[in-house]
């Protein structure tokens, strides 16, 4: 089977989010027996120079193939001769208001007659069509009553998004798959050495306001145990992170601060095995890879309630998950696996494992694979 996939950045870029960790841990499971190959431009978001170390033609990015584009490829002309020459099973792409890239892949799969799959990967939810509603409705309504979605089919990742889905898109239930986000792989820690009154802390997200870092500095500049808080992320509101930066400044003596750069992909499992918790009261998650990441990695996570699909996470004891605006709960959360010691945090590490075994990677890999065999069947009937 072959299955090529377009969205507009991918590894090595840094600023094009969750999407690219989707697409990095679907080829990373299925590379070995899917042919997988991915079609993106060739520089990060809002940045115009060409990666280094990438060549023309397609490059070995983990276990899938990369096309990289400039600018001036990225268009209808150039997808319809790259799918003519590859002759995918499956056109799979992860965006539905990128138009520049859904309407021509639209009209080319029901030109040739090609099974078409579209990962939204959360940009139907209420908070993210608040943001420029006004270019993102009359957009649904072009496509809702050109019919330009008959045929295609959806993928969901959550019910919430199933339902997000058949609201703003009003495509009929039998045309969506709800088939999960893929884990990262797992990895274990080894020779755990918590100390009672110190807290490793990591955050690794976006830089910018709706992953509510500024409030994560104030929530530890309040905490009276021994903390080191290391940052990850791109900064990609500079005026926000100088807001941050003025509260890191603010730090009492117990509390050290590191901003450490962006998280490739490739190094997720050498950093979260470094620390005892990720810190992450975002305001809103589709999937929360990060959260995920974390917990496949043995560290034990501190979210917000009520704004990713992990809620359940305290009632296995695996983590802590508290009301946003509840910022004693959060401290105290904090300070209670501060406070821990090896015993107690082991205890911790093998709640986050059972609760992270559950994920049930066996069951999401057939989703998967049923998802594109049924799409090639349904297609062809």
């Amino acid at each position: 089977m072959k299955i090529l996939l377009f969205y507009m950045g991918y590894i090595p870029g840094q600023r094009y989010g969750g999407p690219v960790t989707s697409m990095y841990h679907f080829s990373e499971m299925f590379g070995e027996e899917i042919d997988v190959k991915i079609v993106c431009k060739d520089h990060d978001f809002l940045k115009k120079n060409r990666y280094e170390d990438i060549d023309d033609g397609w490059n070995s990015v983990g276990k899938a193939k990369v096309l990289y584009l400039d600018d001036s490829r990225f268009n209808k002309k150039e997808f319809e001769l790259i799918i003519d020459t590859e002759m995918p099973d499956v056109i799979y792409s992860s965006s539905i208001f990128l138009a520049e890239l859904t309407l021509p892949l639209l009209t080319i799969a029901k030109k040739k007659r090609i099974p078409m799959i579209l990962a939204p990967r959360g940009e139907l939810s209420i908070d993210r069509i608040r943001s420029k509603w006004w270019k993102k409705i009359p957009y649904l309504w072009m496509l809702r009553t050109r019919n330009m979605l008959k045929g295609i089919k959806i993928q969901a990742t959550s019910q919430a998004e199933r339902d997000d889905i058949i609201n703003r898109l009003g495509v009929e239930t039998g045309n969506i798959f709800l088939v999960e986000n893929i884990p990262c792989t797992r990895a274990f820690k080894e020779n755990i050495n918590k100390k009672s009154g110190t807290l490793r802390i990591v955050a690794t997200s976006r830089i910018q306001k709706k992953n509510n870092q500024l409030y994560s500095i104030k929530l530890v500049n309040q905490l009276k145990s021994n903390i080191f808080f290391d940052i990850y992320g791109p900064k990609e509101d500079p005026d926000y992170w100088a807001e941050c930066e003025k509260e890191i400044k603010k730090a009492p003596k117990n509390v050290k601060y590191t901003y450490r750069g962006v998280l490739p992909l490739t190094e997720i499992e050498k950093v979260y095995l470094q620390y005892d918790c990720l810190l992450h009261p975002t305001h809103s998650e589709n999937y929360g890879h990060v959260i995920v990441e974390a917990l496949c990695h043995d560290c034990p996570i501190v979210i917000s309630k009520g704004t990713t699909p992990w809620d359940s996470v305290q009632d296995e004891g695996a983590g802590y998950c508290c009301a946003i605006n509840d910022e004693s709960y959060f401290i105290d959360s904090l300070e209670k696996i501060a406070q821990m010691n090896n015993e107690q945090y082991m205890q911790l590490v093998d709640n986050t494992r059972r609760y992270t075994n559950k994920l049930h990677m066996d069951v999401i890999k057939k989703k998967y694979r049923d998802m594109f065999e049924k799409t090639i069947k349904l297609y062809n009937k």
